[in-house]
């Protein structure tokens, strides 16, 4: 039974690796949409779609980069 419980925990940590790093993306993504499209998409006036671009690429930045270092 041992090895089954080992094996869910393993699985478990692989799907979020996984998915630590498809968020990243996600987050880098959305930044770089709201800086490039903001009024015609979101409603975003220009003043506030580069720092809120800004804040959500470096959010992403940093979510990927502790996604790799748990993945090590």
């Amino acid at each position: 039974m041992r090895i089954e419980s080992e094996d869910k925990s393993t699985t478990l940590q692989v799907i979020m690796k996984y998915f630590h790093g498809f968020m990243a993306l996600v987050y880098f993504s959305l930044g770089i949409a709201v800086i490039w499209k903001s009024e015609f998409l979101f409603n975003i006036p220009a003043s506030y779609s580069i720092p809120l671009g800004a804040i959500l690429i470096a959010y992403g930045i940093v979510r990927g980069w502790r996604a790799y270092q748990q993945s090590k």
